[in-house]
């Protein structure tokens, strides 16, 4: 076969392979062990080709991979197709730069160095991209969130530790294989492989068995429901006839659980009202509150003016409101509220889309988040996992109700104890059950974003590195 005609089969070989496997592991419903290999045969193509079809390759395999959810972004009003695309792109362009930084330190005889650069430059870029006001969603730690043990690194490093760990199989895999790396080279990348799984994987199993300093023995136990409408709309109207039979239904919903609940949550955006009209919905929950000697969290959309709320309507009848930190159509909250007595949180959906407010009540004491939230049906499983990540990064379990989404507890670890799609055929979907209270505040807490910054301190390494003189 002629050589230029070997090579194009190679190239388009390499593009179709990572394109599909981007495909399969990434968006709404991925497979995650095909994660681990996506970015493989774009990396192992890299040192036999030129840097500007391996850019276009790397660019072309990501955004073909991205279309699993370009579909949904046609149909969504949180993320509509011009931002989804913008995203995709984001994505890609991360993916190209990470294996010309790869491509360039290999064919410099920098085989190790390459296999740890290409993962910190798309750590360090995916926490620049965090910054934005929106937060982020859908990494490659979100696709191995039903792992946890591997999830336990992100109690130190962050969700970024997990996100490195995934390019970093490929980048060394693809650097043992890489021509012309000398046998030392190769040994030094092996060793450094087979070390970094064995003590992410070693200390997740240590963690998770609850030996101390790495863990601790699950927490006080307690009793959760997490309701919500299967039809309902969004902020219905407490005022109007079809808001005042929903406040029936959800109390009568409350009132036939089973004895031993302490907490109940509700979804985002469940109910709708003005302060003049608010005592429509908090009056009946404050009822059955008392007679269930439950705690309810209910999110409310509050109206005139515009901004969400978690309002947490207690046994006593007494009401406390968190506002949404992260609120994209209205003003922002700023406070921490706790359910009283108790070392439960309140947060709102988008909110663990950032690492705060969940690593200040992490830092408050908090060991169980309850997460009113709303999604729009393809996305839910997405995004309650990142509840579940923000939960092992801060050590507490998480409670996430969510309005056309997923009913979801899962604990401190990562452990998912219950996951219901809502949307059923019923009125409701209602899940109850019991829920270790997590661990409490982890390295991460308290040291924040540091291995996202040395990421990119490594990348800005890599990129120098890149650019000097090629070995012989």
């Amino acid at each position: 076969m002629d050589l230029r005609v070997r090579r194009t089969v190679l190239a388009l070989a390499a593009l179709a392979a990572s394109a599909l496997l981007w495909y399969l592991g990434t968006g709404f419903a991925p497979i995650a062990a095909l994660t681990w290999l996506a970015p493989l045969p774009v990396l192992l193509l890299a040192p036999a080709e030129r840097a500007l079809p391996v850019f276009g390759i790397a660019f072309l395999a990501s955004m073909i991979g991205s279309t699993n959810s370009w579909g949904f972004y046609t149909r969504s009003y949180d993320v509509p197709l011009p931002m989804g695309l913008l995203i995709s792109a984001s994505f890609a362009v991360t993916f190209a730069l990470a294996v010309l930084v790869f491509r360039a330190l290999v064919l410099r005889g920098r085989a190790m160095f390459a296999a740890f650069a290409a993962p910190a430059l798309w750590t360090g870029a995916m926490y620049l991209i965090s910054l934005n006001p929106f937060g982020i969603v859908g990494t490659l730690a979100t696709t191995q969130a039903g792992s946890p043990v591997l999830l336990q690194i992100a109690s130190v490093t962050g969700a970024w530790g997990v996100d490195f760990l995934v390019v970093f199989a490929s980048a060394a895999l693809a650097a043992l294989c890489a021509p012309g790396v000398v046998k030392a080279a190769r040994l030094r990348t092996a060793v450094a492989a087979v070390l970094v799984f064995g003590l992410t994987l070693g200390f997740g199993a240590l963690r998770l068995s609850g030996t101390e300093p790495f863990g601790k023995p699950d927490g006080q136990r307690q009793r959760v429901a997490l309701i919500a409408h299967n039809h309902a709309g969004w902020g219905i109207d407490v005022a109007g006839a079809e808001g005042r039979a929903l406040v029936r239904d959800y109390t009568a919903e409350i009132a036939a659980l089973p004895a031993g609940v302490r907490t109940v949550v509700l979804p985002e955006g469940a109910f709708g009202s003005t302060d003049a009209n608010r005592t429509a919905l908090t009056g009946p929950l404050a009822g059955v509150a008392r007679a269930k000697g439950v705690n309810v969290v209910v999110g409310l959309a509050h109206k005139d003016p515009t901004y969400q709320l978690a309002v947490v309507v207690a046994p006593d009848g007494t009401t406390r409101d968190y506002r949404k930190q992260h609120d994209a159509v209205g003003a922002p909250g700023h406070s921490l509220t706790f359910v009283a007595g108790s070392r439960t949180g309140v947060a709102i959906c988008a909110d663990l889309d950032h690492p705060d407010p969940s690593g200040q009540y992490a830092g408050a004491g908090a060991r169980l988040l309850a997460v009113p939230a709303s999604d729009e049906g393809e996305n839910g499983w997405q995004h309650s996992r990142n509840g579940v990540l923000r939960g092992v990064e801060n050590g507490f379990a998480v409670a996430w109700s969510g309005r056309a989404s997923r009913l979801l507890a899962a604990d401190g670890y990562g452990r998912v104890r219950t996951d219901t799609a809502t949307g059923g055929s019923g009125a409701f979907s209602r899940v109850v059950t019991e829920i270790p209270e997590g661990p409490g505040a982890t390295p991460y807490t308290a040291l924040g974003d540091w291995f996202a910054w040395l990421c990119l301190a490594v990348t800005a390494g890599a990129v120098l590195g890149s650019v000097t003189r090629r070995t012989r």
